[in-house]
């Protein structure tokens, strides 16, 4: 740790420094800027660059008190000045003179606004009759403080406007101060609460590492954050706030509580003059739009530390200025609303509603279903019960939006609304995990004669249910009722919705142009947004399955872009997305980083709908490639546990992970055995491309005999995937180990690393059998080399390559688990045949490969394991 701290982040100025002390012309610099970013730092590095040169440096403080005083600077400031008596203007120049022609001085003025006239006066003297030069601060906003600066340039001194540290130079400076980096969670979280101001980070990093809240991890700082300011941050803001005056300060609490505010609206709720002196003091700032924000979050916390009492009669002059100001000055409804429900103003339930109906656009649920539920209470009707109803829902608390629900009798749908026979079906199929009585209320609607656009949307919601339920054909069947001349916006989106989802699971291309005009259909609004999740969800899905991996990072990032600022489900999903994509292409170390953060990241909603448990499957399917295989058991195990019966087109999606699952554990028979059942299941339902891929891994696995299936499929499913996995079949079946090469080459090209990898591994195991030693080596070599490549090297890619040659495949299987440390009796639970049978295939084993009993061959099976590089790289630890 420093006394003082490092100077980091202010390389150009110290440049602009350096050309003042290297034969510059001009009489110094001038240091603007608000108080605690660091103005005094940098006039110090400036006095050890003049020092430096063989400079005299002398240090002189304004201060308030002093601005009476004549010379006050300088007589208690100058080293070697004359006495205090005698301490009169021109024995002052005389004295100073000497000292500038003796080998250059330099002044060194701290808080200059506060000089008194006379110091100001001697200082211009000195800067027009010798060669010192003046480093001077100035705290932007105090009285006077734009007039000495003004002074000060017209001396021939440079104006330099000192900002905040930028984020990565926050990083860098509390690296250097700590001995090691923050984590970026705590580091993002300790530059938000300060922004770059150095006089709070100090403060803040101290009373962190005193609390113990700021604790080193070996490589590492984590900041447990408190929500509380110590006395002493606080005591500093405070005093920096005080100094402003009461008119100031009842600005600074109009715009805390607003948060963003119009100009015009500001200047009616505070003294006139007032605003200037705050921006002029950095207490409030001026956006790009025009509209004030408080200066710094530090000054939003002490300012909103008054009384709950006070706080609500600001929040009520705020709101109650807000509501009168539309619709000439827009406003935004969820602030308008937030501030309504917290201040002392009576209830109204539409500025409420609004509110709660803006929150849930902006998928703020949690705010959405608190609006609602004042706006209910506030007399809101059958509109804030169904808005009500519908929080609760994404909440996940679905019995409590069914008993909200039953007190609406009357509800009617409105343009981008869902009414009461919808709610009531969705809150069934996604909150309530009961996807068959969702369906029984959708068809007895229907039933009921249902007409015009609740009819299309019934329909809509209908072919929803039934592509989710993974029956993609009985999907489309019912979206081509829809008369797309009639139905809501929202209906026309979820058609499409529904053709994403059932053309990827059919093996259908769904053309550039239908995503396009997708797009185009949700606009750019928050809601937008998370449309574009759900599409790039299926998309993606899609995509990978049809093998058109170099179409899948333009989706991806897509929806990053409008998504990864959002809160919980939609953030959580862009996230999920990302990481499935990369675990079909093949960089398993980015998969599992994406789909565990996007694991811990999901809300209430996205666990209510399903997506987080769509991603957790992917996710035990990424530790599984990666040989991670105790974790993907035990990520595997949750996503069982959590699946969602609304869901149930990723029921082949759970198998196929369970497949890798058993493979990573060395149960390879069990791991065709799984991916067969996936693909027989897909089929079952016409899911035609999950059926490809689920086959492809139990061709991978070694299952023969499903070329047929695959040629049957090639015929009606579009994409690359599918004839390569039809060729990689038949090489599998006929050991023929050229194919499988060429094959291997093939997945590498269409960008699926790992099946890559694994083709690789075939063609070597086929070559060993035929004698090609050369041929074997050289796949070999190709296959550890891609699953090295996409972080497999420890999983069931390779593992077989790791095992002895010499060994039949059941024989390999059972050594494996031997290596594993299984008694004969757990391998033949495992592997379904009896503990004779295991014991035969050990001494066969041991025969082959010379080992000297059980525990001899559990050590030469290890010791051709992977090495400990290929262990680290794969888990990406």
């Amino acid at each position: 740790m420093y006394d003082t701290w490092p100077l980091v982040g202010r390389d150009a100025e110290l440049e602009l420094v350096d050309e003042v002390f290297g034969g510059g012309t001009g009489g110094g610099i001038v240091v603007a800027g608000v108080a605690g970013i660091g103005k005094t730092r940098l006039a110090d590095a400036a006095a050890g660059v003049a020092a430096d040169r063989g400079w005299r440096v002398q240090r002189l403080v304004g201060f308030p008190v002093g601005q009476s005083i004549p010379l006050a600077a300088f007589t208690f400031g100058v080293d070697d000045a004359p006495g205090a008596k005698a301490a009169t203007a021109e024995n002052l120049i005389e004295a100073l003179r000497a000292q500038a022609e003796a080998g250059g001085l330099l002044l060194v003025v701290d808080d200059a606004h506060h000089l008194d006239t006379q110091s100001r006066d001697l200082i211009a003297t000195l800067l027009r009759s010798t060669s010192a030069k003046v480093v001077a601060t100035v705290r932007s906003g105090e009285p006077g403080a734009d007039g000495v600066i003004e002074s000060f340039v017209a001396l021939g001194l440079t104006r330099l406007e000192l900002s905040p540290l930028s984020r990565a130079a926050v990083d860098r400076l509390l690296a250097d101060v700590l001995g090691a980096p923050l984590n970026g969670e705590s580091a993002q979280r300790m530059w938000l609460k300060t922004q770059g101001n150095v006089m709070f980070l100090r403060h803040l990093v101290d009373q962190e590492r005193h609390a113990g809240r700021l604790c080193f991890q070996g490589d590492h700082w984590d900041w447990a954050s408190s929500a509380e300011l110590s006395e002493s941050l606080r005591d500093l803001v405070e005093v920096h706030i005080d100094a402003a005056g009461d008119d100031v300060r009842k600005v600074l609490d109009v715009v805390a509580v607003a948060e963003v505010i119009h100009p015009d609206l500001l200047a009616q709720l505070v003294p006139a003059g007032a605003v200037a002196d705050a921006v002029a003091r950095g207490l409030i700032i001026a956006d790009g739009s025009g509209e004030i924000r408080i200066g710094h979050p530090l000054y939003a916390e002490v300012a909103l530390s008054s009384s709950v009492a006070e706080l609500r009669q600001v929040r009520a002059r705020v709101a109650t200025a807000l509501a009168g100001a539309q619709p000439v000055i827009a406003v935004d409804p969820v602030r308008l609303g937030v501030l309504w429900h917290e201040s002392a103003l009576p209830p109204d339930p539409d500025i409420l509603l609004a509110a709660a109906d803006e929150s849930a656009r902006r998928l703020d649920t949690g705010l959405s279903e608190r609006l609602a539920r004042a706006a209910v209470s506030a007399g809101g009707g059958t509109a804030a019960r169904m808005r009500h109803a519908r929080a609760l829902h994404y909440l996940g608390k679905g019995e409590d939006a069914a008993a909200v629900l039953d007190t609406v009798t009357d509800a009617h749908p409105r343009d981008d609304q869902l009414d009461d026979v919808i709610m009531r079906a969705s809150n069934l199929f996604w909150g309530l995990r009961r996807p068959d009585e969702a369906r029984e209320v959708v068809e007895a609607a229907l039933a009921a004669g249902a007409t015009g656009s609740r009819h299309h949307t019934l329909l809509v919601f209908k072919a929803l249910q039934r592509a989710l339920a993974g029956y993609p054909a009985e999907a489309m069947d019912i979206a081509r009722t829809v008369d797309f001349g009639q139905p809501m916006p929202h209906d026309s989106i979820g058609v499409r919705q529904v053709e994403m989802v059932a053309f990827g699971e059919l093996g259908i291309e769904y053309c550039d142009a239908e995503a396009a005009e997708y797009e185009r259909l949700v606009g750019d609004g928050a809601l937008a947004s998370f449309h574009i999740v759900v599409a790039a969800d299926a998309r993606v899905r899609a995509l990978t399955l049809a093998g058109s991996l170099d179409k899948v990072d333009a989706v991806v990032g897509g929806c990053w872009r409008r998504c990864a600022d959002l809160p919980g489900t939609a953030a959580a999903s862009a996230r999920g997305i990302a990481g499935l994509a990369s675990l079909r292409s093949g960089d398993i170390r980015a998969a599992v980083r994406d789909l565990e953060a996007a694991d811990r990241e999901f809300d209430e909603y996205g666990q209510n709908i399903g997506m987080a448990y769509r991603y957790r499957i992917y996710y035990a399917e990424a530790l599984a490639v990666a040989g991670r295989a105790d974790d993907a058991a035990g990520a595997l195990a949750a996503a069982t546990s959590d699946r969602h019966p609304g869901h149930a087109h990723l029921d082949c999606a759970l198998l196929h992970a369970e497949a890798w699952v058993h493979a990573a554990h060395g149960h390879v028979s069990r791991a065709r055995q799984s991916a067969v059942r996936a693909a027989d299941l897909a089929l079952s339902r016409g899911q035609r491309a999950p059926a490809v891929h689920c086959l492809q891994t139990a061709v991978a696995f070694g299952q023969p005999g499903v070329e047929a299936t695959l040629a049957g499929l090639a015929e009606s499913v579009y994409g690359p995937r599918c004839p390569i996995v039809l060729r990689y079949a038949r090489a599998v079946t006929t050991r023929d180990g050229r194919e499988l090469e060429c094959v291997s080459k093939e997945f590498e090209h269409m960008g699926d690393t790992v099946a890559a990898a694994h083709a690789a591994a075939a063609a070597t195991m086929a070559f060993r059998s035929q004698g090609l030693r050369g041929s074997a080596l050289t796949a070999g070599d190709r296959a550890m080399d891609l699953a090295r490549r996409c972080g497999a090297a420890q999983g069931p890619v390779v593992a077989e390559l790791t095992v002895a040659s010499a060994l039949t495949g059941r024989q390999r299987e059972v050594a494996t688990l031997v290596a594993r440390g299984m008694t004969n009796r757990e391998i033949a639970a495992a592997l379904s045949v009896t503990a004779a049978t295991v014991e035969r295939h050990v001494r066969q084993a041991c025969v082959k490969l010379g080992a000297h009993g059980r525990a001899d061959l559990a050590v030469r099976i290890r010791e051709d394991g992977p090495t400990a590089a290929d262990t680290d790289s794969a888990d990406g630890r």
